[in-house]
């Protein structure tokens, strides 16, 4: 398992949004895709290249917020725009990454949300032993970073989108237990971490959409 690549867009007033990442996606990958949005859950979630978002497994967490979840489908291989579609215009944040050998998504935790300088999310377990664990914070803050991250994760990347900061941190084969994902922000804000399990198995590429938070603005 290793991060291969990232790409981030925001719009501060639209109904649609889409990420390109600049390199094909290879075979035997896994994209994620991980949007914040303005006001509710979008209508829908597409690639240009081949495979379909579905079984899409939604909830809410603290404070109004929307998530979702959903098992990968055949992504090819190639290059990929992500795209969002909403109901409605609103601010729209969204980006994509994409990890190597990974084509099964497992399990996904629900959302946390809070504000202040210690993003801590909820736990999820895997159904095995051997999983690779990805965790994602999301901090709102203009230049606000992560480290310290939880559960031993190790940070892979963090993509800004408009003064939104969207950290990735994994391990590569996490034991069977129950773990979450957590980071301590450089500035405290408003945050949501939540984290996933994947595997490596099959052939081509998959795409999984993990998350949509419809997120407000605090004050401490």
């Amino acid at each position: 398992m290793a991060y291969i690549q990232g790409a981030a867009n925001s719009d501060g007033f639209n109904d649609i949004l889409s990420v390109t990442l600049s390199s094909d996606v290879t075979a035997g990958s896994t994209v994620i895709a991980v949007w914040v949005t303005g006001g509710s859950q979008p209508d829908t979630v597409t690639t240009s290249g081949s495979g379909t978002f579905t079984d899409f497994t939604t909830g809410t967490a603290g404070g109004g917020a929307f998530a979702g979840s959903a098992l990968p489908k055949n992504a090819a291989s190639g290059p990929h725009t992500i795209t969002l579609t909403m109901p409605g215009p609103g601010s729209l944040r969204m980006v994509a990454v994409e990890y190597g050998g990974l084509t099964t998504f497992d399990v996904a935790s629900t959302l946390a949300d809070g504000f202040g300088s210690s993003a801590v999310g909820n736990n999820a377990t895997p159904a095995a032993s051997g999983e690779t664990a990805i965790g994602i914070v999301h901090a709102i803050g203009s230049g606000t970073t992560l480290s310290s991250w939880l559960s031993s994760l190790s940070e892979d990347v963090e993509l800004v989108a408009n003064a939104h900061t969207f950290g990735f941190a994994s391990i590569a084969s996490a034991g069977a237990g129950a773990i979450n994902a957590g980071a301590t922000l450089s500035a405290g804000g408003s945050w949501t971490a939540w984290i996933l399990f994947l595997s490596g198995g099959g052939g081509g590429a998959s795409i999984v959409p993990l998350a949509a938070h419809q997120y407000r603005q605090r004050r401490a």
